[in-house]
């Protein structure tokens, strides 16, 4: 009993106190017969200059039961795993599938989230960023600009540049967001020409991001050759003033980091801009711009709507780089009581102030909706609905969005062959991609499951193939608007969305492409158009657009194989089949394939399934077409490798 004890006192005692374990001699002092000091290499054997090794030891190691078990359930079931995949060879009937949807399984991602190593703490990608969809991506580009830019003073423009520069800001980017009341901020800009030290810090600083996303959205021409992106000096300038947020921040405080989002996305720092949106709006939580302000607490009208402009642009933001990124959004819809924005009340001047009330409404619902796609197609959470079920919810608010659009927003088939305004085809690419968003995953199956049959889709589900070719259709429409964009010169060169919606579009049109339908040729020559611009915004100095060509041209490559591997130069798997009354692509909307027959009666019924898989893995993206696309990449620093 007292070896007992004593056995339990050392082992409870720190390894300082313990008992030395023996020292494990080296092979040549064993075989001398030699005292060895266990170091590595050992004294004897540094003295006699020969090489030092020491025996392997299989040590034994005391496990609990439960964890050999838990190893052995782990292999059978990875061997499942294996024997599952390479026996499918089409569509069957899977209860054990139904089952697991009915659970509320999220049959488009894995159970385990990607994080991935990155100087040095992991760096998480979200399952519904662009670039995981499209291929295993690179880590954003770090622009050395910028840190060479905090180290010198840029000068104040002059007068006219000053004002061109502001002006610029407000009706281009200023259309879609709000940044500030415009004639409060020409005011300013007025006294800083006439006595600079009547100015605060605050008001300085915001000129400054003014001036930066002013020449930012100017420019039309390729960069000069210092390759210094434009508004850069004055971003920098901006940065140095405002360094610090105070405890009890105003209301300029949280306009301007909106606006340092908007110059972080043209740098296409999208994690950094992620980051500004998320201070302003935990600023906005402080200073209750989430809740309505009694108007005898603040008389003014307009006041109150800078206020309510402004939370609505960052919720708008806040959504949509979420869903850029593939991050969950910051508060919910439920904890919002602020009243949506509107025009009654003010003035024709107060109204020339602000975003234009029903272009941020709409802007809005669309932001709901791609918060209700991230939080329910790419979310790992068991819900209660069906995976059908919620694609059935989400083209639903969809198309309601389509029917409560004021006339002012909606494009026309007649505005083909004239010059809309650029605000009004941002807001229709930002309709197109909440469509891309719901419907990829599909397409991508599609593909998958075509591919394995032998290039039939018979046993796919009609409302499937349909949902595929609404992805297609979005695709193309987005990148026709982007197209005639460029054509009639109003197209921003540098700006992120752009080539963000470029690159999406390009991507559905490369596995569209790969079909054998009436519609292929033109899928084809689409992307080869807009491969073309992406480069071309590139050499521009689209940040984002280099960042983006690089992950098309491996999946160029990956086609490429793929079509090598088959035996094909330009006929591939039978992805989605047209029915014979189709019409052609190029004069698909959107909308139009929204509300098509098909999508229709998927909307209307309540037991429809889409028969897609309880898990798309990793061994369902190990396809040639493409996944492992970067394979034949020189690797760089902070590469990322993800899948879907």
């Amino acid at each position: 009993m007292m070896e007992s004890l004593r056995s339990s006192i050392e082992g409870s005692q720190p390894p300082s106190k313990r008992q030395k374990r023996k020292t494990v001699a080296c092979r040549r002092c064993h075989d001398q017969k030699t005292k060895c000091d266990g170091e590595k290499p050992c004294k004897n054997c540094l003295q006699s200059d020969k090489t030092c090794e020491y025996p392997m030891r299989d040590r034994k190691v005391t496990v609990n039961e439960s964890y050999i078990q838990q190893l052995l359930a782990e292999n059978d079931r990875l061997k499942r795993n294996v024997n599952d995949d390479e026996s499918h060879n089409g569509i069957t009937e899977d209860t054990n599938g139904d089952d697991d949807e009915k659970r509320g399984d999220n049959p488009l991602i894995e159970k385990e989230a990607w994080f991935l190593p990155y100087d040095p703490s992991p760096i998480y990608i979200g399952e519904a960023a662009c670039t995981g969809f499209s291929t295993r991506v690179r880590q954003l580009l770090v622009n050395p600009q910028l840190d060479a830019a905090l180290n010198t003073t840029a000068q104040w423009p002059s007068r006219p540049q000053a004002f061109l520069l502001v002006n610029t800001a407000f009706s281009t980017i200023g259309k879609c967001y709000h940044l500030s009341p415009s004639s409060a901020v020409r005011t300013t800009l007025e006294r800083a020409y006439q006595d600079l030290r009547s100015l605060d810090q605050l008001a300085v600083c915001k000129l400054f991001v003014l001036f930066a996303l002013g020449e930012a959205y100017s420019i039309r021409s390729p960069l000069d050759n210092t390759g210094a992106l434009p508004g850069l000096h004055y971003f920098a300038r901006a940065k140095t003033i405002l360094r610090v947020i105070p405890e009890r921040p105003k209301i300029d405080h949280i306009e301007i980091l909106v606006m340092f989002a908007l110059y972080n996305s043209v740098m296409n720092r999208r994690h950094s801009a992620f980051r500004y949106i998320g201070s302003a709006m935990r600023l906005g939580l402080t200073i209750g711009l989430y809740q309505n302000m009694a108007e005898r607490q603040l008389p003014d009208k307009a006041a109150r709507q800078r206020r309510v402009r402004l939370w609505w642009t960052m919720y708008v933001l806040d959504r949509m780089m979420s869903s850029k990124v593939g991050y969950p959004t910051l508060l919910k819809d439920e904890d919002v009581e602020v009243d949506l924005p509107t025009d009654e009340g003010l003035t024709d001047a107060q109204k020339d102030d602000f975003i234009d009330a029903d272009y941020l409404t709409a802007s809005i619902s669309l932001a709901r909706i791609a918060g209700g796609i991230i939080g329910s197609l790419y979310s790992r959470r068991k819900l209660p609905d069906t995976f059908s079920q919620r694609v059935q919810a989400i083209f639903r608010k969809l198309r309601d969005w389509v029917e409560a659009l004021p006339p002012s927003l909606q494009l026309r088939q007649e505005d083909a062959s004239s010059q809309v305004a650029r605000y009004i085809v941002m807001l229709h690419l930002s309709f197109n991609q909440c469509v891309v968003l719901a419907t990829r995953p599909i397409l991508l199956h599609v593909f998958r499951i075509s591919n394995r049959i032998g290039g039939t889709t018979e046993e796919i589900p009609p409302a499937t193939l349909a949902l595929a070719s609404t992805c297609s259709h979005s695709a193309g429409h987005s990148y026709r608007l982007l197209m005639r964009s460029w054509v009639n010169g109003s197209f921003f060169t540098l700006d992120y969305l752009s080539a963000q919606y470029l690159f999406a579009s390009a991507t559905i049109l490369a596995i569209s492409s790969l079909s054998n339908d009436s519609h292929a040729k033109s899928h084809q020559n689409d992307l080869e158009s807009a491969t073309h611009l992406l480069r071309q915004l590139s050499m521009l100095g689209n940040l984002a657009a280099s960042e983006f060509c690089g992950h098309l041209d491996a999946v160029l490559r990956s086609i490429a194989t793929f079509k090598a591997g088959r035996g094909e130069s330009t006929e591939g798997s039978n992805l989605v089949q047209a029915s014979p009354a189709a019409i052609r692509p190029d004069t698909v909307t959107t909308e139009m394939a929204l509300f098509g027959p098909l999508v229709g009666d998927f909307l209307t019924q309540t037991d429809t399934e889409l028969g897609m898989p309880l898990l798309l893995d990793d061994s369902a993206l190990d396809w040639s077409a493409w996944a492992g696309v970067l394979a034949d990449q020189e690797p760089t620093p902070g590469h990322i490798n993800i899948g879907l």
